[in-house]
């Protein structure tokens, strides 16, 4: 295995802005921000994603929440709480995933709380 030097890690977590939208670390110890994660996961939620770790409840929620902030430490994965960028309100979370810094290689997924989803017409 590769040592990686401390500059290929993101540390400390950097906040993000775009267009309307800002990313930033997602806080576990916070009530409203683990209800966001748990109310995420619903019917709509399984039939597009595949978790690793099945949230039923807020301790759950909250220990799924402090295991990415974990891996983001050790630089494998880094977790975003994607937000309104005026009002702060939680619209759904950006992982990147299996960070590989070999190979400068990720996979990235996402998901957007319910009433961010929008509707399909159709």
């Amino acid at each position: 295995m590769t040592d990686l030097d401390d500059q290929h890690l993101i540390r400390p977590f950097t906040p993000l802005h775009g267009p309307g939208l800002r990313l930033c670390a997602w806080d576990a110890d916070s009530d409203a921000q683990a209800t966001d994660w748990l109310r995420a996961h619903d019917p709509e939620f399984g039939r597009w994603n595949t978790p690793l770790t099945l949230v039923h409840d807020l301790d759950g929620a909250r220990a799924v929440m402090r295991h990415r902030a974990e891996q983001a430490a050790q630089g494998t994965s880094v977790s975003y709480r994607i937000t309104d960028e005026s009002s702060g309100t939680t619209l759904g979370h950006l992982g990147i995933n299996m960070i590989d810094h070999v190979f400068r290689t990720a996979r990235v997924g996402y998901w957007v709380l319910p009433e961010a989803r929008g509707g399909v017409e159709g």
